[in-house]
C-alpha cells in the first residue's frame, strides 16, 4: 500500500520531522499553543515592567514634592522664628509701686581704659501713674555695695510712665562723673571730697536706681529710686596684657576704696 499524504504528516508530527509543506502545518498546529502562552508571557512580563517602571516615577515624583514641601517649611519656620534677644536671660528688679527697672551690660569684660555703657529699661505694670527721666543723671549708681551720684552735666527731659508703659535702651555709662560722698562726721569741719568712680582690675557688680516722680502727692511730689538687677562685670589692665604675651591675667580682688550711703 502507497502511503498517502496525510499519513506521512501524521507520522512526521510524532518523530517532529517532515516535509516543507507538512512540517510548515504541523509547526503551526503544534506551535501556535506554545507562541500564544510565550506571547502571553511576553506581555505580562512587558506590562510588569511598565507598572514597576510608572511606580518607580511615581516615587520619585513625590519624594521630590516631599523634599521641596519639607525644605520650604524649614525654610518659612526659620525666617518666622524671633531673633534670640539678650532681655530674655535678664531679670527684672523688685517692682516699687509696680514700677521695675532691668539693667543690661553692653558687654561682661572691659580694658581699664574703656567706659563701661549699660541699657537700662523702665516700665509701669502697677495702677498709678509716675514720671520719670530718661537718661542716667537723675539716677544713683551703686558699684560694688557703693552708691555714686552724677556730678557732671543735666539735660533733663521729664517723660510720663503711665500704667503699661516702658522705655527701654536707655543709656548708662561708667565715668568719673560719678562720685561717692563719704560720710560728714564733724559738722564743725568742711565737708570731706567726694571720690570719683574708679574700677580697679577685677569682677564688680553694678546696680542702678533711676528716679520715679510721683505728682499726686501733694503738695510737694515725691521722688523714689527703684533699683534694678544686679550685673556683673569684668575689668582688666589691658597694659598688663601687651606686657604678656600669653595673654595671662594676674588675679586680683577687686578693691573698695570708699563707702557711701544707700538710697
Amino acid at each position: 500500500m502507497q502511503p498517502t499524504l496525510s499519513s506521512v504528516c501524521r507520522a512526521a508530527a510524532q518523530f517532529n520531522f517532515c516535509s516543507s509543506e507538512c512540517a510548515g502545518r504541523v509547526s503551526v498546529t503544534v506551535g501556535s499553543p506554545q507562541r500564544r502562552i510565550a506571547e502571553r508571557f511576553r506581555s505580562a512580563s512587558s506590562g510588569a515592567s511598565r507598572a514597576a517602571r510608572r511606580q518607580t516615577t511615581y516615587m520619585k515624583e513625590h519624594f521630590v514634592l516631599a523634599f521641596a514641601v519639607a525644605s520650604l517649611s524649614l525654610t518659612q519656620a526659620c525666617s518666622q522664628a524671633p531673633a534670640p534677644s539678650s532681655n530674655a536671660v535678664v531679670l527684672w528688679g523688685e517692682p516699687v509701686e509696680g514700677v521695675s527697672v532691668r539693667l543690661r551690660a553692653d558687654k561682661t569684660s572691659w580694658a581699664n581704659n574703656e567706659r563701661a555703657t549699660f541699657k537700662l529699661d523702665v516700665r509701669n505694670q502697677g495702677k498709678h501713674e509716675f514720671y520719670t527721666v530718661q537718661s542716667q543723671e537723675s539716677g544713683r549708681l551703686e558699684v560694688d555695695g557703693v552708691w555714686y551720684d552724677w556730678t557732671g552735666g543735666f539735660d533733663l527731659k521729664s517723660s510720663w510712665l503711665p500704667p503699661g508703659r516702658e522705655y527701654h535702651d536707655i543709656p548708662v555709662s561708667l565715668g568719673i562723673n560719678w562720685k561717692a560722698t563719704q560720710a560728714w562726721r564733724d559738722k564743725t569741719q568742711a565737708p570731706p571730697p567726694q571720690i570719683p568712680l574708679k574700677l580697679l582690675a577685677g569682677k564688680h557688680t553694678i546696680r542702678f536706681a533711676p528716679q520715679i516722680r510721683d505728682n499726686t502727692v501733694k503738695p510737694k511730689p515725691q521722688n523714689n529710686y527703684v533699683l534694678s538687677n544686679p550685673v556683673e562685670i569684668e575689668t582688666w589692665s589691658n597694659l598688663k596684657n601687651l606686657a604678656e604675651p600669653d595673654g595671662a591675667r594676674a588675679e586680683t580682688n577687686p578693691g573698695r576704696e570708699n563707702r557711701g550711703d544707700s538710697p
